[in-house]
């Protein structure tokens, strides 16, 4: 079972962070004492439960929601996905972190497509392979290097077509935009702009995968299983795309982030405490 990706702290600080809160601010607003939210952000205990509404006012987040990240309450289910026999979550090693990479592929012609390339050339190569697939479109969600590790090889041996963000270029890409859709054998793959974690992230809503089967929604590091990327380039941004473009997708929109689990949207909507 993948862990995961943010715990009770990493919520905390994202929250501060995002909110453009130093501890001393924080501690203004909620009247929780300084050294307390500094040892909670760094993984030094834990607060009481009459703690929690103050704190999440100042934040904001939702109470109910942060409990159940504290107490390590939730895991998503998305019984569906398991039905997805030609969508594949490909986890590896990034330093002391897992990064995720997706391939999805049309079952009668087995073209395919990557998003983003995690960071095991061998591995990846091993699923394209036993399949076997052919690889025929890599769509990037954006570029920081967990993302790309390993991109120069997957181009050099299969030679696919390579789109990202024109806000986030890469040599030999083609820069693409929201409302552009690709076909992927009889995929269709939807590009959706969700800036906030980087200056050009991108989206990727795959659909057609299978009679009666969810869509699924490739988010990089907009979002994460109960919780959302780190707001590097604009938190109000990323909390506006994700609530317009994310969690406006039906309930069973499986969600595929860059780091942890999948999710789904309607599980997010109950459980995620940034949503407020």
């Amino acid at each position: 079972m993948i862990p995961l990706e943010d715990k009770f702290n990493d919520i905390l600080g994202k929250a501060r962070r995002g909110a453009g809160l130093s501890f001393e601010d924080l501690s203004k607003r909620s009247g929780i004492a300084e050294s307390a939210l500094k040892d909670w952000e760094a993984g030094r205990g834990v607060p009481a439960e009459s703690q929690l509404d103050p704190l999440c006012r100042a934040l904001p987040l939702v109470p109910a929601r942060l409990l159940e990240s504290l107490h390590q309450r939730w895991y998503p289910q998305h019984p569906r996905a398991a039905a997805l026999k030609n969508f594949l979550q490909i986890p590896s090693r990034y330093g002391d972190m897992l990064v995720n990479c997706y391939l999805a592929w049309d079952v009668a012609t087995h073209e395919a497509a990557l998003f983003d390339t995690g960071a095991d050339f061998d591995l990846l190569r091993g699923k394209i392979e036993s399949y076997p697939l052919k690889l025929t479109h890599v769509f990037l969600t954006h570029t920081h290097t967990d993302h790309v590790a390993v991109l120069d090889r997957v181009i050099q041996a299969w030679k696919p077509a390579l789109f990202t963000s024109r806000k986030e270029y890469v040599r030999e890409a083609k820069p693409i935009a929201e409302g552009e859709s690709f076909a992927v054998g009889k995929l269709t793959v939807d590009v959706l702009e969700t800036e906030g974690h980087s200056p050009g992230g991108l989206s990727f809503l795959v659909r057609h995968l299978g009679e009666h089967l969810p869509s699924v929604a490739v988010v990089g590091d907009a979002m994460f299983a109960g919780s959302i990327g780190g707001p590097m380039f604009s938190y109000d941004r990323l909390l506006e795309n994700i609530r317009r473009k994310i969690l406006s997708l039906p309930e069973d929109t499986v969600l595929a982030p860059g780091h942890g689990p999948l999710t789904t949207v309607g599980e997010e909507k109950r459980h995620n405490p940034f949503l407020v």
